[in-house]
């Protein structure tokens, strides 16, 4: 988003690029990680052990405005992987393969010893088969075979959801968000 707001959009792997993000690092532009990244790791390395599992990531500067060295990694859109950042996450699955193996008769099934998971998702389908309510909250095809319900700012909406058994059960809920602000996503609060 930066590099549409200050100035003219230039490629992401190109000098003027790189020559117009240092610049902004000597007119004192703040370059930081996002706060919530390593709140964000933290919870994934919990969510990863306590089902046996690892979190693979890609290597990152500890400082951001260290980060053009790694521009390699990222796709011309900013956002996606590119082939090489592909193959450094092949890489490290492999590395992680290699060392744990794989289990011949690897468990298919629930995520827990009960049988009592339940997994909903309508980002390729638009078909939401929970109750959603709310002003203007709606079904978005954002994008050719990509759905998301859609809420209105700053009204929000509800989405409605039953635990099918008498036991705490984790949840887990994917949202659309990226960052800092200002974003395209509003902020999200989950209640």
């Amino acid at each position: 988003e930066w590099n549409k707001e200050y100035g003219k959009e230039l490629p992401i792997h190109s000098d003027a690029y790189a020559n117009k993000f240092l610049q902004s690092v000597q007119d004192g532009f703040g370059w930081t990680w996002n706060r919530h990244v390593k709140e964000r790791d933290s919870v994934l390395g919990q969510m990863a052990a306590s089902v046996g599992g690892q979190i693979i990531s890609l290597d990152r500067p500890e400082n951001a405005v260290d980060f053009l060295d790694y521009r390699k990694y990222i796709d011309a859109d900013g956002h996606h992987l590119s082939l090489e950042g592909h193959k450094d996450i092949a890489r490290r699955v492999a590395s992680i393969v290699n060392t744990v193996g794989i289990h011949p008769n690897p468990r298919l099934g629930s995520w827990d010893d009960a049988g009592h998971d339940v997994c909903i998702s309508w980002f390729n389908t638009g078909e939401c088969p929970l109750k959603f309510q709310g002003k203007g909250v709606e079904m978005d095809n954002w994008f050719t075979g990509k759905y998301g319900l859609t809420f209105p700012f700053p009204t929000g909406g509800d989405i409605f959801f039953a635990n099918p058994i008498n036991r705490p059960m984790d949840l887990y809920i994917n949202f659309m968000a990226n960052g800092p602000l200002p974003s395209y996503y509003p902020l999200t609060e989950i209640i």
